[in-house]
């Protein structure tokens, strides 16, 4: 691998770490959490139509999160913490 390859990875990956930093996403996924323990109850109906989709976000999310992680130490080190 060159190094110019190499850098436009590392760059892309800080980019996409510090996009992810704007959200909270230990409290989305916390939210699926919550939505699928009472989503039964509530609408059986919609969470059946939903609950896929929701295993999809979860999954994207948690791979996002070490990411997320990387993000918010980078902003705490941009903000002089």
């Amino acid at each position: 691998m060159d190094k110019e390859t190499y850098q436009a990875a590392v760059r892309c990956a800080a980019m996409t770490a510090s996009m992810l930093a704007q959200w909270d996403i230990p409290v989305l996924l916390s939210s699926i959490d919550q939505a699928e323990s009472i989503g039964p109850l509530v609408d059986p109906t919609l969470y059946r139509e939903k609950a896929e989709a929701m295993r999809e976000d979860r999954d994207i999310l948690k791979a996002a999160l070490p990411l997320w992680r990387i993000g918010k130490k980078l902003a705490e080190m941009g903000n002089g913490q």
